[in-house]
């Protein structure tokens, strides 16, 4: 899957990319694919599936729609189960009316995952997390980009949240892992460049910094110090999954 990452890039570099059907069967379903969904049957891969009677957080009704990709495990079977939404993008075009409209869809349905891509940035989003502000984004667990981010991460993240052999209560349980490492993620982002700038060439220093900022900013611990030492290079969340306990691409080929 390395390799595929890497052909993607080079095709995001020199533009090849140039609709949302580029973006949704070119790269979308070609990660799919390699990640063991099968994107010719569409029933399990089900482009425009029809989503009706869409509901928001205040609990009003907004009519109907149709999500770009859902995945369906046990495709055919009485207990078929929704797996993951996907909703596409043109490259660029992720924006705060495309995140309210992927919220509708998935308070609505009963699944897992759900995802918004431009095909560069993924916004990997639980639905199962509570949302204390009303807010969809409270539910999101972790973001990529597939120009920048680091390949091995990048395959990492696809292979342990999802690979066709994931199951709902894998993705949920590993999810809420990762949505724990991106809360930190985030914090320390928000405050890194600064710290840097206060102390230059003082990692140490930097470390001890951020450590007191963000807990100021929160007015108690929210992190520890070991959590942003630990931290503090990384740009994915990936729940553990890095050290193989929730990959099942590891040893098939999907993490080469």
């Amino acid at each position: 899957m390395k390799e595929i990452i890497e052909d993607i890039r080079r095709k995001l570099k020199d533009g090849s990319y140039k609709n949302e059907q580029h973006i949704r069967i070119s790269l979308v379903a070609r990660i799919c694919q390699v990640l063991g969904w099968n994107i010719w049957d569409p029933v399990e891969f089900n482009t425009e599936f029809k989503v009706n009677k869409l509901v928001t957080d205040m609990k009003k009704t907004t009519g109907k729609g149709s999500v770009d990709v859902a995945l369906f495990k046990e495709p055919r079977k009485k207990n078929e189960k929704l797996f993951a939404l996907i909703e596409t993008k043109k490259l660029g075009e992720i924006d705060q009316a495309s995140r309210k409209q992927l919220e509708e869809y998935s308070l609505k349905l009963n699944h897992p995952i759900s995802i918004l891509t431009d095909g560069k940035t993924w916004e990997f989003y639980l639905n199962s997390l509570p949302s204390p502000t009303y807010q969809y984004q409270d539910r999101m667990i972790n973001t990529i980009n597939l120009l920048c981010d680091n390949n091995d991460d990048i395959v990492t993240l696809f292979t342990s949240l999802l690979h066709s052999n994931i199951t709902p209560a894998v993705a949920t349980a590993l999810g809420k892992k990762m949505k724990a490492e991106f809360f930190i993620i985030q914090c320390i982002k928000s405050i890194k460049q600064q710290v840097i700038n206060e102390h230059p060439n003082d990692v140490p220093a930097q470390l001890h910094s951020a450590f007191k900022s963000i807990n100021a900013m929160y007015g108690k611990k929210v992190v520890k110090f070991e959590d942003v030492s630990r931290y503090w290079n990384t740009d994915i969340a990936l729940g553990g999954a890095k050290d193989g306990h929730d990959d099942p691409g590891k040893g098939l080929g999907f993490t080469k």
